[in-house]
C-alpha cells in the first residue's frame, strides 16, 4: 500500500462538485483556483493563494485504501486567499480569452472583502462516495455503476465560494449567483 503526503492528495487533480463544470484545484505551489459552471455556461472562474495553518499538517503521510466505508483521514485549517489573477484555461477545456476575461473574479465585480483572507475547517476522507446530489438520494448503493464513485472526498465547513453579500450589487453575476447559491454544497470529490 503506497503513502502520499497530504499536499500531493490536495494537488494531484482537481476536487469536483457535480460533473466536470464545478471544481476547486489546488496548487503544491501554494496557488489554485475555483471554477463555476454548469452544463456549457460558466459564471466563475476565480484564482486564490492557498496556505495550511498547521504547516507540518501537509507532510503527513496518508495510506489510502480501497475501502469502501468512509474514513476521516485527517482534518486541516486552510487559509484561502481570492486574488485577481487570471486563472489558466483547464486542460480540455476551450475558452477564449474573452470568455475567460468575463468570468475573471475581480473588484468591479466583488467587494474588497472578498479578496480578504478566510479561514476554513476541512476534512478529507476516503471511501466510495458519489456525486453530493445522488448522495442525497441513496449514493452509490441505490445508483450503482450510475454514480460516478470517487474514492477520496474533501469537506469543507462551509462553501469556499465568496458569499452573496460579497459581490457588487446591481452585478449580473450576483443574480445569477443567488439561483445557483441554492444548490451549492462544500464536498468536493476526487478519484
Amino acid at each position: 500500500m503506497a503513502t502520499q503526503t497530504i499536499s500531493s492528495i490536495l494537488a494531484v487533480e482537481p476536487w469536483y462538485y457535480d460533473g466536470d463544470r464545478q471544481c476547486i484545484k489546488f496548487r503544491v505551489d501554494g496557488t489554485g483556483e475555483i471554477w463555476d459552471g454548469h452544463e456549457t455556461a460558466f459564471t466563475l472562474a476565480a484564482s486564490f493563494d492557498w496556505r495550511a495553518l498547521n504547516p507540518t499538517a501537509l507532510d503527513e503521510q496518508l495510506a489510502i485504501t480501497g475501502s469502501r466505508t468512509a474514513k476521516t483521514l485527517t482534518h486541516l485549517s486552510l487559509e484561502i486567499t481570492s486574488t485577481e489573477r487570471r486563472c489558466p484555461c483547464p486542460p480540455g477545456w476551450n475558452f477564449d480569452e474573452n470568455t475567460l476575461e468575463r468570468i475573471r473574479m475581480t473588484t468591479s465585480r466583488f467587494k474588497e472583502g472578498a479578496f480578504q483572507p478566510r479561514t476554513f475547517s476541512v476534512r478529507l476522507e476516503s471511501g466510495r462516495f458519489a456525486k453530493p446530489f445522488m448522495e442525497d438520494h441513496g449514493g452509490v448503493e441505490k445508483f450503482g455503476d450510475q454514480a460516478r464513485s470517487y474514492a477520496l472526498r474533501l469537506v469543507f465547513d462551509r462553501c469556499p465560494w465568496p458569499s452573496l453579500e460579497q459581490y457588487i450589487n446591481g452585478s449580473i453575476w450576483r443574480d445569477k449567483m443567488k439561483v445557483a447559491r441554492t444548490r451549492w454544497a462544500s464536498s468536493y470529490h476526487a478519484s
